[in-house]
């Protein structure tokens, strides 16, 4: 017997020769092969291989008929179910938690191919077949019980029962917990919600990184959509508004007039809501057991940065974001923004400060003047607490680089003593140790300075 495994993840050729070198041998006797490959894959490598069929036999009916020749006995192994998803999720996470040498580990595997060979009858593990199995230890799994009973049928949907895809998913959940406790902030990362959340990331996309982003940039780190989501995927009917039967009545007999039809009350939905509850999909998520829209999202979200980075400036600034990008524009738009930026708290204009000077020290183009410059310029002259931390991002830009810009435009900025002080004696060192055209400029602008005092 000749096994065969993986055939799917050669490139075409080799695996249409590796075919080929089968058939030849395929009549040999006492002999046996066994292919194992995704037949899709398969196929697509026969097409490729064979690009030029006639119209009358197409690429996709002769590939078929490829394999059927080759192939005598087709064996399709089937996804699993729903209960064997479940057993499979509780076996992977008692695993992690228990390790796989642990004896009583190994005996609950034996009760769960006990149950596996009628599942349609057994049903998944429970508490009572897992305290069995394990003993003492019993409270260890009580995790991995709740998991597989909450996310088991979504997984086994999501990934259409593909054990591989499952336990990718399950390695990747445990993976993120250990980090957090790695980290220190294991506490705040409990399983079930980052395991909710794992079930958008990996099977809604666009639900995860709109929940992601909102709670990024909530000062809770919550996400208020989300709670109201929950609440309507999960509302049963007693919950929602009814209409009042009409009852018969009056003297003679005659039905009562009707009474007017009672209207459900709708609460304002945000049209991110309304995208949402709109879905399907995304509301049969929002059914899973575990409610996390009144969580804290921002641990959970920090942990699944191997995706993206949803902690990037954007994110930390939040409404401040549009300020940032509006001070990069043209000098005379900059300029009509000093009333705005006048209504900004003081922390508020310090964050925006810091904002734009990192990115004008990021981009490293201090020849010319940078864009942002003028709209640091009109921020401190909205903000005058902020002339020091002005001072502190000149100083240190390179001076063997820097162009004669650096000089002037500071001159309605700059008007507290010190501030102005500790400028006079930058332009001081700028006239000594720039370049040749900052020397100059440095220089001129201290004679002035220093002739109008």
């Amino acid at each position: 017997m000749v096994l065969i495994d993986d055939l799917d993840r050669c490139l075409p050729d080799t695996a249409i020769e590796t075919l080929e070198a089968v058939r030849l041998f395929v009549f040999t006797s006492r002999t046996a092969f066994v292919v194992a490959a995704d037949e899709a894959m398969i196929e697509y490598a026969v097409r490729k291989h064979f690009p030029d069929l006639p119209d009358t036999t197409g690429p996709q009916t002769y590939a078929r008929n490829y394999l059927e020749k080759l192939i005598q006995v087709p064996f399709r192994i089937p996804a699993l179910g729903d209960t064997e998803t479940r057993i499979y999720v509780t076996l992977l996470l008692v695993g992690a938690e228990l390790g796989d040498s642990d004896p009583a580990f190994n005996a609950l595997i034996g009760v769960a191919r006990e149950r596996l060979k009628r599942p349609w009858t057994s049903g998944a593990l429970d508490s009572a077949s897992v305290r069995a199995a394990l003993g003492a230890k019993a409270s260890r799994a009580n995790n991995a019980l709740a998991l597989s009973d909450q996310i088991g049928p979504i997984l086994a949907s999501g990934t259409k029962g593909n054990p591989r895809q499952i336990k990718r998913f399950l390695n990747t959940l445990v993976l993120r917990q250990r980090t957090a406790e790695a980290r220190g902030f294991g506490d705040d990362v409990k399983l079930p919600v980052l395991a909710k959340l794992m079930l958008a990331e990996r099977f809604i996309p666009r639900l995860f990184d709109q929940i992601a982003a909102a709670a990024a940039a909530a000062p809770d780190g919550k996400c208020p959509d989300l709670a109201a989501l929950e609440a309507a995927a999960t509302a049963t009917e007693d919950d929602k508004p009814k209409a009042k039967a009409s009852k018969p009545g009056g003297k003679d007999g005659e039905a009562a007039k009707a009474a007017p039809k009672l209207e459900a009350v709708k609460t304002t939905e945000s049209a991110l809501l309304g995208e949402w509850l709109s879905s399907p999909v995304i509301k049969a998520w929002a059914t899973v057991p575990t409610i996390i829209g009144e969580e804290d999202l921002r641990p959970y979200l920090f942990v699944a940065k191997d995706r993206k980075d949803y902690f990037g400036a954007a994110s930390v600034l939040g409404h401040l974001a549009a300020v940032v990008e509006q001070l990069f524009g043209g000098k005379l738009a900059v300029q009509g923004l000093e009333a705005d930026l006048k209504r900004l708290a003081p922390p508020e204009a310090a964050q925006v400060f810091e904002a734009v000077r990192g990115r004008i020290v990021g981009a490293d183009a201090i020849e010319t003047e940078p864009p942002g410059t003028a709209g640091l310029a009109v921020l401190v002259k909205a903000h005058p607490t902020l002339q020091g931390e002005l001072v502190d991002f000149l100083e240190p830009l390179p001076r063997d680089r820097l162009g004669p810009w650096v000089c002037v435009g500071w001159e309605g900025v700059l008007k507290e003593g010190e501030a102005v002080q500790r400028f006079d004696r930058l332009l001081q060192t700028w006239g000594k140790e720039g370049g040749a055209m900052l020397r100059a400029a440095a220089n001129g602008v201290l004679r002035t300075r220093l002739g109008g005092r």
